[in-house]
C-alpha cells in the first residue's frame, strides 16, 4: 500500500500536478525610468517636495537652486514608490513641472504666483 501511494505521489509531482511554492507569488516589480523637469522664474532657488532617495515612500523637502530656473532629475521607481516633484512657489513668479515615465509624459502642471493653482507633479508609481 505504501509503495503504491508513493508511486501515485511521484507521478503527480512528475506530471506537474503540484505547483512549486512560488508559483502563485506576485511577479517581480518592474523598474521604470522617470525624469522630472522643473522650470521657474523670479528667483534662483525654490523648495521642492519629492521622494526621499533612501526611502522612496517618504517625502522630503529640499531646496533647488540654479541661475537658469531649470532643473531635471532622473530616477528609477517601482510600484508603490513616489516619483516626480511638488515645487513650492515661495518667491517664484511661475512654476512648471513635467514628468516622463519610460519616455511618456504622465504629468504636466503650471502655476503662476497668486493664481491659486498648485503645480504638483508628485505621484505614486502604479
Amino acid at each position: 500500500m505504501h509503495r503504491e501511494l508513493f508511486g501515485v505521489v511521484a507521478i503527480v509531482i512528475a506530471a506537474g500536478g503540484i505547483a512549486p511554492a512560488n508559483a502563485f507569488a506576485s511577479p517581480p516589480a518592474t523598474t521604470r525610468g522617470v525624469v522630472t523637469y522643473l522650470n521657474w522664474s523670479g528667483t534662483d532657488c525654490i523648495d521642492i517636495r519629492r521622494a526621499n532617495q533612501s526611502n522612496p515612500t517618504e517625502v522630503v523637502t529640499e531646496p533647488v537652486c540654479t541661475y537658469t530656473g531649470q532643473w531635471f532629475f532622473p530616477e528609477k521607481r517601482t510600484t508603490g514608490q513616489l516619483y516626480g516633484a511638488d515645487p513650492i512657489m515661495g518667491s517664484a513668479t511661475e512654476i512648471t513641472c513635467n514628468v516622463k515615465v519610460d519616455g511618456v509624459l504622465v504629468a504636466s502642471e503650471y502655476a503662476a504666483a497668486g493664481d491659486g493653482h498648485d503645480a504638483n507633479c508628485l505621484r505614486v508609481m502604479q
